[in-house]
């Protein structure tokens, strides 16, 4: 059986799957109010440690206003979806109107605006800003249909942006559940029979582990891609207008802040930019999360002073940017969910550099940047821990091998080289060739197997990096999204291949999100319907 045939009889299987059967069960729905206040919003989403939540009329709002005199619906009335992104999208659009574009890079002057402007925001209502839903779509679905209607229907509907995650609803139109992607991709992971020979196939088969072409970003075009026609490409041409959602075919750079590192479709921040403009440039690229490289500019940039200490060499293979487009080694991961305790009075730390950023999040230090040395280590928005940590390599909890992986050390600012499937990390790397970590994002200092950490203080957490390669399988795919909580997993080039990252540093060529499986599950209703 080809590839496409196996994607196909994947897909049939699919179809005779209720969505249903994909329902988490005893969900605890949480809506927000449409006349709630970004601050609300922010408190809830923040105390229930999630990132989004539906957005809602209450019942009989409508009925009263219009004075019918008619019994008001008994369920409230889904209008949007409130996303920790879509404020951030919001902010970023309320502080451009105040001071227009672009935002500065100095650090003090954009986190003076930054905490004026804060308490302002947080005072306007969830209904009067633009973009509090998912990537602008309304989506609900009720339970009965097909799995593959559901995909093909309402999360990766064609030609338009996908859906995150869907509302389902029952007769009286009340929510009953949320089904996310990433649910879906669990699903897939736990039936591995729906798929058949497709969970063999291989990253590299499906077209997802191509290096982009060496072109600087404000060269890129869409279609001037030279790789060759893959199921995956074909899924996304088909499937989407433009760029796949989670994925810049093309992104622009900013004109005043210089190349936006990319590679094709992976849209990278360097490690010296402030984590607003980090932000902005991964809202204007339609994506959600990007890999932080090095640069020259991160040894001298920092509010502690601790950068002083590191310099980029060329031939390490770390800076960002340069060399006709290449991307430089992978040294973090700088995602959405990193906001996920975001406060309205915490927006002034949007002005650290991504790298100080990270380091205070995670508890560590990299590239010079230190919580010992910064002077934001104590601000109340990194009191609570870092959100997704491992123990360090010899840790007594964790030892030298616990739950199937390999655990070992390498130097505290390089990334490990990528087996087949790895959850890699700054400091140390715990891999399988199996893909089977079960490391789940865990919160306010706890490990990731719920256990309290027990460490030395001279010893540094380590920073996760989900990769994998070319000859990683379509199953254990699915297992490092899923069974690590992750949206995107990185493709790095394999140790020893031609052009591969240098000293051990992983270099990404490209990011596989749940969005790009879907779309391939999805692609042959295209066909069919044309």
């Amino acid at each position: 059986m080809g590839l496409s045939e196996a994607i196909t009889a994947a897909a049939e299987a699919l179809s005779r799957q209720p969505l249903s059967s994909i329902i988490p069960k005893q969900q605890n729905i949480v809506c927000l109010e449409h006349n709630s206040s970004v601050s609300q919003a922010l408190q809830l989403l923040a105390r229930r440690h999630i990132l989004s939540a539906p957005l809602v009329v209450m019942p009989g709002l409508e009925d009263m206003e219009s004075g019918s005199g008619e019994p008001p619906n008994s369920a409230p009335q889904l209008i949007g979806w409130v996303t920790v992104e879509s404020l951030l999208r919001a902010f970023l659009a309320h502080m451009g109107e105040k001071y227009g574009k672009p935002l500065p890079r100095k650090l003090l002057l954009l986190m003076t605006m930054l905490e004026k402007e804060g308490p302002a925001f947080a005072e306007k209502l969830l209904i009067t800003l633009t973009g509090s839903e998912d990537r602008g779509l309304l989506f609900q679905v009720h339970a009965d249909v097909s799995l593959m209607t559901a995909l093909r229907e309402s999360f990766v509907p064609p030609g338009k942006p996908a859906a995150h995650r869907l509302a389902v609803f029952d007769a009286s139109g009340a929510i009953t559940s949320v089904v996310s992607q990433l649910d879906v991709i669990r699903f897939l992971r736990d039936h591995p029979q729906l798929l058949g020979e497709l969970g063999s196939a291989t990253v590299g088969q499906l077209g997802w582990a191509h290096p982009p072409a060496a072109t600087t970003a404000s060269a890129a075009s869409p279609g001037a891609s030279a790789a060759p026609s893959t199921p995956a490409t074909a899924a996304g041409a088909a499937s989407s207008p433009a760029a796949k959602p989670d994925t810049a075919a093309a992104s622009a750079p900013s004109p005043t802040h210089g190349s936006s590192a990319t590679r094709g479709s992976l849209v990278t921040v360097e490690a010296s930019l402030p984590v607003l403009l980090a932000y902005e440039r991964m809202v204007r690229a339609g994506v959600s999360g990007a890999p932080v490289v090095a640069d020259s500019e991160a040894a001298i940039v920092g509010s502690g002073g601790g950068a002083a200490a590191m310099t980029s060499s060329p031939s390490s293979g770390a800076a960002g940017g340069g060399g006709g487009g290449s991307v430089g080694g992978m040294i973090a991961n700088l995602s959405m969910s990193d906001l996920r305790n975001i406060q309205s009075q915490h927006f002034g730390i949007l002005a650290l550099p991504v790298g100080e950023f990270l380091a205070l999040l995670h508890n560590t230090s990299y590239l010079g940047y230190s919580q010992r040395t910064s002077t934001q280590a104590t601000h109340p928005f990194f009191a609570s821990g870092p959100p997704s940590v491992m123990p360090p390599p010899h840790s007594p909890r964790l030892g030298r091998r616990h739950g199937g992986l390999h655990s070992h050390s390498l130097s505290p600012h390089r990334a490990p080289s990528a087996s087949s499937a790895s959850v890699s990390s700054l400091g140390g790397a715990m891999e399988t060739g199996e893909a089977t970590a079960s490391e789940s994002e865990g919160r306010g200092g706890a490990s990731a197997s719920g256990m309290d950490l027990e460490r030395d203080d001279d010893v540094e957490l380590e920073i996760r990096m989900i990769t994998c390669t070319a000859n990683t399988t379509f199953l254990q795919l699915l297992s490092l999204l899923s069974d690590n909580k992750v949206h995107r997993v990185y493709v790095v080039e394999a140790a020893g291949r031609a052009g591969g990252g240098q000293h051990g540093v992983a270099r990404p060529i490209g990011v596989i999100t749940p969005t790009d499986i879907l779309r391939l599950l999805a692609a042959p209703a295209t066909a069919d319907k044309e």
